[in-house]
């Protein structure tokens, strides 16, 4: 009797909760039992594991979802380039892995472009011309007559580097037959993956109940819903998310050896097939690696965290060895990406401005390639084509981006910083629109007013939450703690390279994760008995200073070397020698600059940069620089620059690119400001590597060498 009180007592504390709510078990010896078949084994199974039932049931039911709002959703699946998939069709037609010339068969044009559902293979004519697969000899005139309309020559590539993609699309089409809507259960599958993983992560820290709530809230959003027809940008989600689970499994749970080389082949095989259907899957790589080597639960020796790295790097590396190849070639595309993130129209969408500076607009690939070739030709003497994905833009591009990098180190953190806020605050939605994009049913609309009823329920302020809950699971665990933070700046901060829902929304669960989790970890405190609430302080004490310490000092030493090359720029600009343009003002704020309506005849496209010389005012001035192009979605330059209203002259200093395709007509000035607007100058191309849209003072920019948050 006495015996079996002292078993239960032991077995009572070292069963005990932690501050998370999970029991801690002990390893006991299990009976075997002789079960009668492999069905009633997996059932035993299942019933020990209910988080497995759960996970499958969310699977179907995400399944089930995804694929009714696919087939009725009163559209098309969006890829943007259709072309990327036409290997697949010839294929499928028996003509093998090749590019058709799209003109020369009946009907593809409107299939690729959504014109019409379906496509008959047999339209496909015998002598069809194909494209060669390596198209080094080719001209650009020559690849592009493959390509229905004007894009660039690189769809050969990009067809390359999302090649898991088109094998998936080509199995949902040799199963269902050439259509876009043979692609319903390939968007169910990746939904329902995205939910049972969601579910997964919510139980990293919640109990089953709230876990299951909210995997429902995924299940329910609007925002992903209407992201699942975007197949390739939708197709990031499951990946990220599986990666992300693993992570967490790493530094939530006290696992084996064998259970640690497992998770770390798993996360290497997910990031490189997914790299294969969207290239943000990159970002894992980085991600997987910092967590074995500092955030693991009872890190091992580290001989075992450097093969569980090696184990990750070489499953990554096979698995998505074809998809590296063709990306090792491409590296300048990724820093085109990265610049066009950095265009003016990103900075409103993060909530991050330097009032005397920016990039400039629009947001259009062929202005960043402007601003690139421009860059190139005054540094080099030599103008890469217009063209992006060609091997000289590709070199221009990457000499581009590192010299901004160095010149604004501080505005890429402050970006980063941004996105983090903007993922945790704002995501979701749009206010204006809460039903996922053609939903006009009434009962499904007002399940929606009540999922949005219960979400409003709670206060808004997600990074109040993330405070929270980091703060508590670091006074819980101090290294699970750092782990949670890394995990949740690194994948939302990455979204900063080029801020935009449909790079983001994958994360909108980030809050909701943090809010239920820090309400979970105060519930737990009720029963949990800490060791030591003075450790669990201590503990919070150290995680604050560190992380307040870690985000702060390389900002502020970063923006201190901003501000020495930003001033040696703006140092610069002031003197250097302009020519008065003669200007055509047509009285009705028009203002005509005729000699730079065309480039030069041996450049395809041409370049100045403009100082304006603005009095002093209590009105701002804008200034828009007029276009005219046949192409407006992507050759349309038209923006305004506006000078703020200043007690003081300012120097307005804007670059300017034109070309045939895109016309530069002149500028306009609201007649009742154009008095303020004394002079208009070109300046001498000068020693300035990055050219900017500056508004300065004889001191310097307004408003500061740096950016900061504007929400």
């Amino acid at each position: 009797m006495l015996w079996h009180a002292r078993t239960r007592a032991l077995d009572s504390r070292l069963r005990g909760n932690d501050l998370l709510g999970r029991r801690c078990h002990v390893a006991t010896p299990q009976r075997s039992v002789k079960l009668g078949s492999i069905v009633e084994n997996w059932r035993a199974r299942l019933r020990a594991q209910p988080d497995i039932v759960v996970a499958l049931v969310l699977f179907v039911l995400g399944a089930a979802a995804g694929m009714a709002y696919f087939a009725t959703w009163d559209g098309t699946p969006q890829f943007w380039q259709e072309t990327t998939f036409t290997p697949a069709i010839m294929w499928l037609s028996g003509h093998g892995w090749h590019n058709p010339m799209v003109s020369d068969v009946p009907g593809l044009e409107d299939f690729l472009y959504s014109r019409v559902d379906a496509f008959d293979p047999a339209q496909v004519p015998p002598e069809v011309r194909l494209l060669p697969d390596d198209t080094a000899g080719m001209s650009f005139d020559e690849i592009n007559a493959y390509h229905p309309e004007m894009q660039f020559p690189g769809f050969l590539p990009w067809q390359r580097m999302h090649l898991y993609l088109v094998l998936a699309v080509t199995a949902c089409w040799a199963l269902f037959g050439i259509a876009w809507s043979s692609l319903t259960p390939l968007a169910g599958l990746l939904f329902g993956t995205t939910v049972a993983t969601a579910y997964g992560i919510f139980r990293l820290a919640l109990k089953r109940p709230l876990a299951i709530f909210g995997a429902l809230l995924v299940l329910t959003s609007p925002l992903h819903l209407e992201m699942v027809p975007q197949i390739r940008d939708y197709a990031k989600a499951p990946f990220i998310l599986l990666v992300i689970l693993l992570c967490g499994w790493l530094i939530r749970y006290p696992l084996g050896l064998r259970a640690r080389a497992v998770i770390a082949a798993a996360a290497g095989v997910l990031t490189g097939i997914g790299l294969g259907f969207r290239m943000d899957l990159g970002i894992c790589v980085p991600a997987v690696l910092v967590v074995i080597a500092l955030f693991m639960r009872e890190p091992p020796r580290l001989r075992v965290r450097a093969q569980m790295m090696t184990i990750f790097l070489a499953c990554f590396v096979i698995s998505g060895l074809p998809i590296l190849i063709e990306a090792s070639k491409e590296s300048g595309h990724f820093a085109h990406v990265a610049l066009l993130g950095l265009l003016e129209r990103c900075d409103e969408r993060l909530g991050v401005a330097a009032p005397g500076y920016n990039l400039g607009g629009p947001y259009t690939d062929f202005y960043m390639a402007n601003i690139v070739q421009a860059h190139a030709h005054r540094t080099t003497g030599e103008m890469p084509p217009t063209w992006v994905m060609m091997p000289p833009y590709h070199e221009a591009t990457q000499v581009f981006l590192r010299d901004y990098l160095t010149t604004f180190p501080a505005d890429i953190v402050t970006r980063a910083y941004a996105a983090v806020f903007r993922v945790l605050d704002e995501l979701g939605p749009n206010p204006a629109a809460p039903y996922a994009a053609n939903i006009d049913n009434p009962f499904l609309q007002g399940l929606w007013d009540f999922r949005q009823g219960v979400l409003d329920w709670a206060p808004a302020g997600g990074r109040y939450y993330a405070a929270a809950a980091m703060l508590l699971i670091a006074a819980w665990r101090l290294r699970a703690g750092f782990g949670a933070l890394f995990l949740l700046l690194w994948f939302a901060g990455y979204t900063a390279i080029q801020f935009n829902t449909r790079h983001a929304f994958h994360l909108e669960w980030l809050s909701w994760w943090c809010g239920l989790a820090a309400l979970q970890i105060l519930w737990n405190l009720r029963h949990a008995r800490p060791p030591s609430w003075g450790w669990a302080g201590t503990r919070v004490v150290i995680f604050v200073l560190i992380v307040v310490l870690g985000l702060t000092g390389p900002l502020w030493a970063l923006r201190a070397w901003q501000n020495i090359r930003v001033q040696n720029v703006t140092s610069i600009l002031p003197v250097l020698e302009s020519a008065p343009l003669d200007a055509l003002d047509e009285g009705d704020g028009n203002i005509d600059l005729p000699e730079f309506a065309m480039p030069p005849s041996d450049l395809p496209v041409g370049y100045t940069y403009l100082k304006l010389l603005v009095a002093p005012g209590d009105m701002p001035v804008p200034i828009t620089l007029r276009y005219d192009a046949e192409n407006t979605e992507h050759f349309d330059y038209t923006r305004t620059v506006t000078a703020p209203p200043f007690e003081w002259d300012l120097q307005l200093f804007i670059p300017l690119y034109f070309s045939a395709e895109s016309r530069f007509l002149g500028l306009h000035i609201p007649p009742q400001q154009r008095d303020r607007v004394t002079a208009i100058h070109t300046l001498d191309q000068g020693p300035v590597p990055i050219w900017m849209n500056w508004t300065l003072l004889d001191r310097g920019p307004i408003g500061g060498a740096y950016q900061r948050f504007t929400r």
